[in-house]
């Protein structure tokens, strides 16, 4: 079982290094029909993502899909989704506890499927902090309430606000980590306790070095197919929030 998992969450971090989001949304449900409990699932994704987002992002700005030092925009996102990114994080930590687990995740599936069609139509926002600021903090309570649903928010609304595609995935990636163990923090705090170290370990191993593949498909995706590859992650997205729905209503 541990190198199952261990195998499972290198895959979802490929996913989600190269698209920008997949590996709370993918992994969240997969451990649940495991057999894990969801209230441990959480804080083992939260802080293999956050040391998996560390690398990947740092291999994303070395080679070239996003640059916080040069590109103004990038530098503006990746500090509004760190900085609030924290606070919307925490919330949806503490959220988690209160909440039946049905209504979080049938939340989480609606948004998801609604930014899938948007960008998938090419339907776009001109770009503003406060429209950032508003994407960061639905993202990072996704993220503290249910593991997943950040990725695919935040990229995709990068994305309806006009950013390049290898720039919002860089973004997406490096601003997680700050977020995540931000919330991995937080869970221990309220719990008073770590999560299993089996099932942290694993996922831990499995996603740290995933980024190092990841980051690269961004790149010669990017380059390749243009526009195109948007369009190919609102389908992602949109995917990945039908599929949601549906697990929640034929568990």
């Amino acid at each position: 079982m541990w190198i199952c998992i261990v195998c499972l969450a290198f895959i979802y971090e490929i996913i989600d290094s190269a698209t920008g989001q997949g590996y709370g949304t993918l992994s969240t449900p997969t451990l649940m029909l495991l057999g894990f409990n969801a209230l441990y699932i959480v804080p083992c994704v939260l802080v293999s993502q956050a040391l998996s987002g560390f690398v990947g992002g740092m291999i994303h700005h070395k080679i070239g899909n996003f640059d916080v030092k040069n590109n103004i925009k990038d530098r503006v996102n990746t500090e509004i989704l760190v900085v609030l990114g924290c606070i919307g994080v925490l919330v949806g930590v503490y959220v988690l506890s209160k909440l039946p687990s049905i209504i979080i995740s049938t939340y989480i599936g609606v948004l998801v499927v609604i930014m899938g069609i948007i960008i998938v139509v090419g339907f776009t926002f001109h770009y503003s902090k406060i429209r950032m600021v508003i994407i960061s903090v639905f993202a990072c309570f996704n993220k503290g309430l249910s593991g997943g649903g950040y990725g695919p928010v935040s990229t995709g609304g990068q994305l309806v606000l006009g950013s390049e595609i290898k720039n919002a995935v860089g973004v997406t990636t490096i601003a997680e980590a700050p977020i995540c163990i931000t919330g991995f923090i937080m869970w221990c705090i309220l719990n008073n306790h770590l999560p299993p170290f089996d099932l942290l370990s694993a996922t831990v191993i499995g996603a740290l070095f995933a980024p190092l593949i990841g980051a690269r498909i961004t790149k010669v995706a990017h380059t390749k197919f243009g526009n195109k590859f948007t369009k190919i992650i609102g389908v992602i997205i949109l995917i990945l929030g039908v599929y949601t729905l549906y697990k929640i209503f034929n568990y």
